[in-house]
């Protein structure tokens, strides 16, 4: 299973052209205490379960020694507006990031059924995005994993309709 790949860079002085993006900020694994993410662990796991001990590692990476790769990623989003070529590349890997969720959460191939690793996987990456955004402005109040799988199995529950009797 691939391991999702996000534009990692330590944030630079001046906003970066795209050369230094291309280099710096090459789509790097997130990375948690040196190693990426991964559902290592999780692969006999129910799908639920699997989601809270992705998440738990995700949240460890924000915290972890590499945290600042992690604010990098949103700093870079304000820049992205003055900078053709940033906006070009942040724009580019999108999809990428998105599918590599949809296979680390869900194990939906994107050379497989690329439609359903779209769709799930754009769910999947605005929610990590959502997630690193709420985790730097106000970590005390992030979700810890089990409440995200709570809220996850709340959701999917809800969206479902009732069985019938």
């Amino acid at each position: 299973m691939a391991t999702p790949m996000l534009p990692s860079t330590a944030m630079p002085s001046a906003p970066p052209n795209s050369d230094e993006v291309s280099t710096t900020a090459a789509a790097a694994p997130a990375r948690s205490g040196g190693t990426a993410l991964t559902a290592s662990g999780g692969d006999a796991a129910a799908p639920l379960e699997r989601f809270e001990l992705i998440m738990r590692q995700t949240l460890a990476a924000f915290g972890g020694p590499n945290a600042g790769l992690w604010k990098a990623q949103l700093e870079l989003v304000p820049l992205a507006q003055y900078d053709e070529q940033l906006h070009a590349f942040l724009a580019g890997v999108q999809d990428f990031a998105a599918s590599g969720l949809a296979e680390l959460f869900l194990g939906i191939s994107p050379d497989d059924d690329p439609a359903a690793a779209r769709a799930a996987g754009a769910v999947l990456h605005s929610l990590f995005v959502g997630l690193l955004a709420k985790y730097f402005i106000d970590p005390p109040t992030a979700p810890t994993a089990r409440e995200l799988a709570d809220g996850m199995r709340i959701v999917a529950e809800r969206m479902m309709p009732a069985a019938a009797s």
